[in-house]
């Protein structure tokens, strides 16, 4: 081969090798500004549905998510995002509008039954549940607000 062809190659599998991992590091991002798991090995194992949406309650928007991942057991998981009110009101803004992760956990059963997000004023939001079966995470703050809780009965604290 000239030197020209092995330039050419080598320019080549530079370029196949730069775009293989800017393909990557968008994946993880965007999954991530999303809130979905970035690994690509459990991303495909899990069904995640939006389950109900809670728009303009105290300026936030709330999308409430049921995941069901078969693994190695069943795992099921119901998750509360918040997005600012103000970044849907453009297309990209909507596109790019960044999820905060505000309460998770396990509902024992399919489904987001029995959950409501609702405000109780300018400044409080207040997210009720009948029954969870453990809870992974609750945010008590969000921005300027105060999230208060209601959840009637926890099998697994």
């Amino acid at each position: 081969m000239t030197r020209r062809v092995q330039f050419i190659v080598k320019v080549l599998g530079i370029t196949v090798i730069a775009c293989l991992a800017l393909s990557i590091f968008i994946w993880i991002g965007y999954t991530r500004l999303k809130g979905y798991s970035s690994n690509p090995l459990t991303y495909s194992a899990c069904i995640t549905e939006t389950e109900a949406r809670y728009e303009n309650v105290a300026g936030w928007d709330f999308e409430a998510e049921d995941s069901s991942c078969d693994t190695l057991a069943k795992d099921e998981e119901v998750r509360v995002f918040a997005i600012s009110g103000q970044a849907k009101n453009s297309r990209l803004g909507k596109l790019f509008a960044r999820r905060r992760l505000i309460f998770a956990y396990d509902p024992g059963t399919t489904g987001i039954e029995g959950l409501t997000v609702q405000a109780k004023d300018a400044k409080r939001i207040l997210i009720s549940l009948r029954e969870a079966s453990s809870v992974f995470e609750m945010n008590r703050t969000l921005g300027e607000m105060t999230i208060d809780y209601n959840i009637l009965k926890v099998d697994y604290p």
